[in-house]
C-alpha cells in the first residue's frame, strides 16, 4: 500500500503523528501531495490548512527517516524507512524544459513519482526521453498513471475538466465507434500498458478508477 498525505488538510504535528502511525500499521511507502483545492469540493467554505507545503511535507518525511528524529530534535525509537513518492504530470515539453522542478522534489527526499493520467503514448514517450537524458530517472522511479476510460463522454469530460490530461481523439473515436465502449476502455488500458513496459524509465504503472474495481481488476487480470 502507498499512504497518501496531502498539505491541505493538517497541521505539521498532525502530520508527523500520520507518518509515524503509517509506520506503525507497516506501510514504508507514502505520497506526499499538495491535495485539492476545497473549493472544488462539496464544502468549498471550508478552511484550508496548508502549515506545509508539498516541498515541506517532503522535507519532513525525509529528515525523520534521515536523523530519526522529529523536527523538534525529540528522537524517535523505532524511526521509520519511508520509501518517498511525489506527484508528477507528463506534459508536451518545451525546448527549455530543465527538470528542476522535479530535482527540487528529488533533493527534499523524493524516491518515486507517481503520474496523473497519461494516455498519450507520444507525449509521454516524448517526456521520458527528455528525463532519461537528464539523468532523472536514474535518481527515481516512475510509476506512470492509467485507468479504463468508460465512455467517450468521459473521456471528453477529463479532457476539458481534469488538470494535465490529454486524451488522444482517436482514443476517443475508438471508443464511441465500439459496441461496448466500457469493454473498449479495458482493452485500451491493457495495450497502453502493453507498450508502456517498453519505454526505458517506466518502472511501474498506477491504475486509478473512481467505483471501477471490476474495470481495474480485469485489467490486472491480463497481466498475471
Amino acid at each position: 500500500p502507498i499512504l497518501q498525505l496531502t498539505t491541505r488538510d493538517r497541521n505539521r504535528i498532525a502530520i508527523q503523528g500520520d507518518l509515524l502511525g503509517g509506520w506503525a500499521l507497516d506501510i514504508p511507502n507514502i505520497l506526499c501531495l499538495y491535495g485539492d483545492e476545497m473549493k472544488g469540493g462539496d464544502q468549498p467554505e471550508t478552511k484550508e490548512v496548508r502549515d506545509l507545503d508539498t516541498i515541506g511535507l517532503l522535507k519532513t518525511a525525509h529528515e525523520i527517516k534521515i536523523n530519526k528524529m522529529y523536527p523538534s530534535g525529540r528522537k524517535i525509537g523505532d524511526a521509520p524507512e519511508f520509501f518517498i513518492g511525489g506527484a508528477d504530470t507528463p506534459f508536451k515539453l518545451s525546448d527549455n524544459f530543465d527538470g528542476l522542478n522535479l530535482i527540487k522534489k528529488i533533493d527534499a527526499g523524493v524516491e518515486f513519482f507517481q503520474t496523473q493520467y497519461a494516455f498519450d503514448e507520444d507525449i509521454l514517450k516524448s517526456y521520458m526521453l527528455k528525463l532519461n537524458n537528464l539523468n532523472i530517472t536514474d535518481k527515481a522511479y516512475f510509476i506512470i498513471g492509467l485507468g479504463v476510460i468508460k465512455s467517450a463522454k468521459s473521456a471528453r469530460w477529463m479532457n476539458k475538466n481534469l488538470f494535465g490530461i490529454n486524451i488522444p481523439e482517436e482514443i476517443i473515436n475508438r471508443i464511441e465507434q465500439s459496441n461496448d465502449e466500457a469493454l473498449e476502455g479495458i482493452k485500451i488500458c491493457v495495450e497502453l500498458i502493453e507498450r508502456y513496459k517498453s519505454i526505458e524509465g517506466i518502472r511501474g504503472i498506477h491504475l486509478m478508477g473512481y467505483k471501477q474495481e471490476s474495470e481495474i481488476a480485469s485489467v490486472i487480470s491480463h497481466f498475471k
